[in-house]
């Protein structure tokens, strides 16, 4: 609160305005880090998002694939209909489009299946697919979804 001095003015001391800049600061300080992290939390959610969608597009694709091509495999092994020539095997970039109108990589995800017999039915197997990416503080991200492929002509 302004105070009035003796010859009539009134005003603030110079400790009153510097207590208020430092208030101000640490207040400011807190909303840039809290932006920063919500910037952080945004880029894991669209990872999450990108992984989620690619593994339910890659159970999508073995769904179509025919039975045979369909076989038990041993443990993970790369998706081996993804191939890109820039890539090793089992790798899928997710771009997107940059200021200067190029494609910018966003993120490299790794694509791999799994296929298991279920004991007591040769019609059916278990598949799952793992979509793995690393991020600066979570380098082990995943997302697996699995179904029940069911062989209809057995």
């Amino acid at each position: 609160m302004p105070r009035e001095r003796s010859d009539g003015r009134t005003g603030f001391t110079l400790v009153e305005v510097m207590i208020a800049l430092g208030i101000l600061a640490f207040g400011l300080l807190t909303l840039a880090a809290m932006q920063l992290e919500a910037l952080r939390q945004g880029s894991g959610g669209w990872n999450q998002t990108q992984a989620a969608v690619l593994a339910r597009d890659q159970l999508e694709q073995i769904r179509r694939l025919p039975w045979d091509q369909v076989a038990p495999t041993a443990g993970f092994q790369p998706v081996p209909w993804l191939m890109d020539p820039a890539l090793p095997p089992g790798l899928v970039a997710r771009t997107l489009s940059s200021a200067s109108g190029g494609l910018q990589t966003r993120q490299v995800f790794t694509v791999n299946w799994r296929v298991q017999a279920v004991p007591g039915d040769a019609n059916l197997r278990t598949v799952d697919v793992q979509v793995s990416w690393a991020e600066p503080r979570n380098p082990n991200r995943s997302v697996t979804l699995s179904t029940v492929r069911y062989n209809g002509e057995g």
